[in-house]
């Protein structure tokens, strides 16, 4: 590894360590503990579309190479890849609970689905792969 590559990674790592420190930062907002119970008015579902948006610049920050390729090169947009990482990403915006109140906990033939979005953790991941799938659209023409 070069200088420049070492100072680039460490650009990159520092950037993802803020942008997981303001996802902690949101999550304490939106869920604070019990001492501080005035806070609950606030509109939980703002701090967790913000959430899902910082998880899908983390994934776009996963793919740092490919974007500096694509800003420098021409590019060529895989249209399918572009529109499933779009709504993959409007798919994470919907809450947890909206999930439990159209698909209750009954529903057999789409239940392997619907179970990856109502679970809070798995649900965090999806902005995340959006980002990857959304850098990997721009295909370099080259």
């Amino acid at each position: 590894m070069n200088k420049r590559e070492i100072i680039s990674t460490t650009i990159v790592i520092i950037i993802g360590l803020m942008l997981l420190n303001c996802i902690i930062w949101l999550y304490n907002l939106a869920f604070p503990s019990t001492e501080v119970i005035h806070h609950l008015n606030k509109n939980i579902y703002y701090y967790l579309a913000v959430i899902s948006s910082l998880f899908f610049l983390l994934g776009i920050l996963m793919e740092w190479k490919s974007v500096l390729a694509i800003l420098s090169n021409k590019i060529e947009i895989n249209k399918f890849l572009l529109i499933v990482s779009i709504l993959l990403l409007f798919v994470s915006l919907i809450p947890v609970a909206k999930w439990y109140i159209w698909f209750n906990f009954n529903l057999i033939s789409l239940g392997w689905f619907i179970d990856v979005f109502k679970n809070e953790y798995t649900r965090n991941i999806i902005p995340i792969i959006a980002g990857i799938i959304f850098i990997r659209s721009f295909a370099n023409s080259n």
